[in-house]
């Protein structure tokens, strides 16, 4: 996760970013709590010390994770801070609009942490949260 947070400081024009973890790989996964809140627009966490946004050009998000253990406070958080409709917000916050992000997670997980962003999906942004048991939003 700090070697993607580190990379990713040096494409802050960045508007599309697709992160897919290995199934079979002994190495740490990059997609952490961690990662995710340095993504947050305006939280800092250990892997941004910055208080200007991590990639504040994305506009497309798609992360594939292996990870059972998954943070979905976490990810509807930095979303919802990413859910920029208007140009007043973006300017003040120093980012764009996030306009669609995918999450796919492995095995069954429940829809409720989730719930949150179905008001962001009904408002515009293009939000897919799925895993092998269907699509939760």
């Amino acid at each position: 996760d700090t070697d993607v947070a580190t990379l990713l400081l040096q494409f802050p024009t960045l508007q599309e970013l697709c992160i897919e973890e290995d199934n079979y790989s002994s190495k740490p996964q990059p997609i952490s709590t961690s990662f995710i809140t340095s993504l947050h627009t305006w939280k800092q966490s250990f892997l941004r010390c910055s208080s200007a946004p991590l990639v504040p050009q994305l506009r497309v998000l798609t992360l594939k994770t292996v990870a059972e253990d998954f943070d979905p406070s976490s990810f509807v958080e930095m979303i919802t801070s990413r859910w920029l409709p208007d140009e007043c917000s973006e300017r003040e916050i120093g980012a764009v609009c996030l306009r669609s992000v995918e999450l796919h997670l492995p095995g069954i997980a429940d829809a409720k942490p989730y719930e949150p962003l179905t008001h962001i999906d009904k408002a515009g942004m293009r939000v897919v949260v799925k895993c092998e048991g269907g699509y939760l939003v």
